[in-house]
């Protein structure tokens, strides 16, 4: 939650989804990109695809 993503925010959406590290607050709003069904794979994918530069999120 400080305003930049990086692969530890891949990694820390994708532990949620995989259900070992539970995201809680406002970091569960900010990794549910997709909006409306929570967290899930598409998610990740798309976190790590601006990760890479590769499809901006904004």
């Amino acid at each position: 939650m400080d305003g930049k993503l990086t692969t530890m925010d891949v990694t820390r959406t994708n532990a949620h989804v995989k259900g070992t590290a539970a995201l809680e607050g406002y970091a569960l709003l900010l990794g549910d990109t997709a909006g409306g069904e929570g967290i899930t794979t598409i998610d990740v994918t798309r976190i790590n695809s601006h990760v890479q530069g590769k499809n901006p999120l904004w």
